[in-house]
């Protein structure tokens, strides 16, 4: 099929007749979709609870512990929740 059909069929919606073409932004591309990935950083720091949400780690607790009580760095031992208006950008970092 001609580039001009495929162009044609993409516009329309057609899934079979498009295959190898894809938009980029403003432009019209050929050859597979790319691959998008995770943010190799963020996988080892984040995880996706089953709810959806994402937890974390806390900061803190890696140097100059000598001052903070025992409760306090407990505390900053445990796993805490990405705050909401974070939610999005850490999914985009793991869903790639």
């Amino acid at each position: 099929m001609h580039f001009a059909a495929r162009l044609a069929a993409l516009i329309r919606g057609n899934a079979r007749a498009d295959a190898g073409l894809y938009v980029d932004e403003t432009r019209i591309k050929r050859g597979p979709m790319p691959k998008t990935k995770t943010n190799s950083g963020a996988k080892k720091r984040f995880v996706r609870m089953t709810s959806g949400r994402i937890k974390r780690a806390k900061a803190f607790k890696s140097h100059l512990l000598t001052k903070k009580s025992r409760k306090r760095k407990r505390a900053l031992g445990k796993k805490t929740r990405v705050d909401a208006r974070d939610q999005a950008r850490m999914r985009r970092l793991l869903d790639g």
